[in-house]
C-alpha cells in the first residue's frame, strides 16, 4: 500500500484514495489460559485503519507512526482549580442578566432540596411562571465529568419535582448544564441541555439553543 504526498492509495487500485476509518482501531492482544488462547480487551496495538472506496481492500498502520495519534491523545479538559470559583461566579452574574429570557420571577444559588433523608444542593435555580430550571455549573468538561454530571443533575431534578408536587406545584422541572466554552458537542454523552460559557467575554454563547431545546 505506497504512500504518495501523504496520502494512502489502494494496491490494487493505485489511482483510488484510501478513504480512512473514523477514530482510532485497536489490534487485541491473545494469552494462553487454563482453558486455551483468551481475547484480552484490554491490551492491544493502536492502528489506524484505511479502506478502498472501490473494492474494500483494507490497510493499517500503527497508530503512533500516525498524525491522528497525537489527535486522539486526551487533552486537559478542565480549567485550572484556581479558576473554578471565578467561572461559577462569573456564570451566575451572567445567569441574572439572561435571567429576562426564561421569563424568570427568581434567580436563587445554592439552594438545598431535602426528599426523605436525602438531601441535595442546586447549584442555581430559576424559577418562571411556566417552569423551574436547574442548573449546574460544572468547570471540568471531559466526556465522563459531564455524563457524570449530567446523571446527578437529572436525579435533582428528579428530588425537586418530587418535592415540587408534595406542595402542588406541578410545574415541569427543565435541567441545564453549565460548562466552559472549551467543551466540544456534549450531545454525544448528555441528553440534557448544555449552556455553554465563555468566561473571557463572560457571556454565555449558545442561549438562544437551550431556549429553543425547550420550546422558549
Amino acid at each position: 500500500m505506497p504512500i504518495k504526498n501523504g496520502v494512502v492509495e489502494c494496491i490494487n487500485h493505485p489511482d483510488q484514495i484510501m478513504l480512512k476509518n473514523a477514530g482510532l482501531n485497536a489490534i487485541t492482544a491473545m494469552e494462553a489460559g487454563p482453558q486455551g488462547l483468551v481475547f484480552q480487551p484490554m491490551k492491544g496495538i493502536p492502528i489506524t485503519v484505511y479502506s478502498c472506496p472501490e473494492c474494500g481492500y483494507m490497510e493499517s498502520y500503527l497508530a503512533k507512526m500516525t498524525p491522528h495519534w497525537e489527535e486522539a491523545l486526551p487533552a486537559a479538559k478542565a480549567l485550572p482549580l484556581s479558576l473554578g470559583k471565578e467561572f461559577e461566579d462569573s456564570a451566575m452574574d451572567a445567569l441574572w442578566r439572561i435571567s429576562g429570557k426564561f421569563g424568570a420571577t427568581s434567580v436563587n444559588r445554592n439552594v438545598p432540596v431535602r426528599f426523605g433523608s436525602r438531601i441535595r444542593e442546586l447549584d442555581a435555580l430559576l424559577s418562571a411562571a411556566d417552569a423551574v430550571y436547574v442548573f449546574e455549573f460544572q468547570v471540568d468538561y471531559s466526556h465522563g465529568v459531564v455524563g457524570m454530571a449530567s446523571l446527578q443533575l437529572s436525579d435533582a431534578a428528579d428530588m425537586l419535582a418530587r418535592v415540587n408536587r408534595g406542595i402542588g406545584d406541578n410545574r415541569p422541572i427543565k435541567p441545564i448544564l453549565v460548562v466552559p466554552v472549551e467543551v466540544g458537542e456534549p450531545s454525544r454523552w448528555t441528553n440534557i441541555p448544555v449552556l455553554k460559557f465563555d468566561r473571557r467575554s463572560r457571556q454565555f454563547v449558545n442561549v438562544e439553543a437551550v431556549l429553543g431545546f425547550y420550546g422558549k
